[in-house]
């Protein structure tokens, strides 16, 4: 039965009436929360974007010319296999460093990075190729099972944050850089986990034909009386804020503006959303417990437990948001939201910057010196792959 008249302010409240005021003021503290996490962040992607990015860039570009200088090398003075395939696998491993950061590349440095990545796939390719049938077993063997672990860690990382990502169906057997780039897409595909019990429409089978259980009934139900609810207000609303219905045109303006928020408001089924606009319009939204029939209330009740799912769900996937992908990839160096100043991952760039540097000088000097680092440098390569291979071995790869 609908309560048409208005209670005075003593009046006791129901229990239905209270968890009602309860739960819209607590869909309003998460929407407050919300906020406060992305302005917090965006505050934060903007001191990065000033303080770190400029940093990390220019030591990504000096990396670039190491990268050119091995590339450099592996075209003109290696001539053993083994060592073309040890400079070839630090090249490239040093190349994926460099581009897989926020890097504003320029149009002519992504053309000499094409360029090299095109030396290294015919380079790395070719050796292969060549390799005995028991080495290209055991290669295969190593770089399946690393990426089954790699996307195996990914996907945990992704569910722990509400993500499903499909890493299903990968050949292994393709080139790295293009397991790598299909990786990247499947990332970029990425969607949201739905709640455990959530049936999707399509559902077939004889679990569609059973007839429906009264608990599915009653949750039918509901949802006819949350969408009808949400109508009634929606009209309602329409009556008082459309600006065709306005003559003045200062407040034609004003009521544009307010009946966009409505609409995207009743399309969201965001009731808490047209409630606020009720009440600024209509100056009665302390009332709205009093006015409604409880079974109205547990309607608008169970649409507030909805949108406070989806807004705790919302701050717990935040920090996964494309958005803020420049601050996940420097958590990597050191603290990205305590610190506006960005101590600790300044001070981290600072140490490679001067490794990096120490690096150019020998390549940049004399041929002798610049022969002599890269040829140690292909002999630690060497000892690392070799090291691997012994791995493999152990296991039977």
């Amino acid at each position: 039965m609908e309560i048409v008249h208005q209670s005075s302010p003593k009046a006791t409240k129901s229990k239905i009436q209270l968890q009602y005021e309860r739960l819209y003021k607590q869909v309003q503290k998460a929407e407050h929360e919300v906020e406060k996490v992305h302005t917090q962040l965006d505050a934060d992607v903007e001191a990065c974007a000033k303080i770190v990015l400029p940093v990390y860039s220019q030591l990504m570009r000096d990396r670039l010319r190491i990268v050119q200088h091995l590339a450099d090398y592996l075209k003109s003075s290696v001539k053993d296999q083994k060592s073309r395939d040890a400079l070839a696998e630090l090249t490239y491993s040093l190349l994926s460093d460099i581009t897989e950061g926020p890097v504003p590349f320029s149009t002519e440095e992504w053309e000499q990075i094409n360029s090299i990545r095109e030396l290294l796939k015919s380079t790395l390719k070719q050796s292969t190729e060549e390799m005995p049938d028991d080495e290209r077993e055991i290669f295969e063997g190593m770089k399946s099972a690393f990426f089954s672990e790699m996307m195996g860690e990914m996907s945990r990382e992704f569910k722990r944050n509400g993500m499903h990502v499909d890493f299903s169906k990968i050949d292994f057997s393709l080139p790295e850089e293009e397991i790598e780039e299909e990786i990247k897409k499947r990332i970029s595909e990425a969607q949201p986990i739905e709640s455990k019990g959530k049936k999707t429409r399509d559902t077939k089978g004889k679990q569609a034909e059973k007839a429906p259980t009264p608990k599915q009934i009653a949750a039918r139900e509901m949802e006819d009386m949350k969408s009808k609810g949400l109508a009634e207000i929606y009209k309602r609303l329409v009556k008082v804020i459309h600006p065709d219905l306005e003559r003045d045109p200062a407040r034609q303006a004003v009521k544009e503006d307010w009946m966009k928020k409505l609409t995207v408001a009743y399309e969201n089924n965001d009731l808490k959303a047209m409630l606020t606009i009720e009440a600024y319009w209509m100056n009665d939204l302390g009332d709205v417990a009093d006015r409604v029939s409880e079974d109205k209330l547990k309607a608008y009740i169970q649409i507030f437990k909805d949108q406070l799912k989806d807004l705790k769900s919302e701050i717990e996937n935040t920090y996964i948001n494309p958005r803020y992908r420049m601050l996940m990839f420097f958590s990597q160096y050191g603290p990205v939201t305590t610190d506006r100043k960005f101590h600790s991952v300044l001070y981290t760039l600072r140490n490679i910057e001067n490794d990096t540097h120490d690096t150019l000088y020998h390549l940049d000097s004399s041929e002798t010196k610049r022969k002599k680092l890269i040829k140690a440098m292909i002999r630690e390569q060497i000892e690392e792959m070799e090291d691997e291979m012994d791995f493999g071995g152990m296991f039977g790869f």
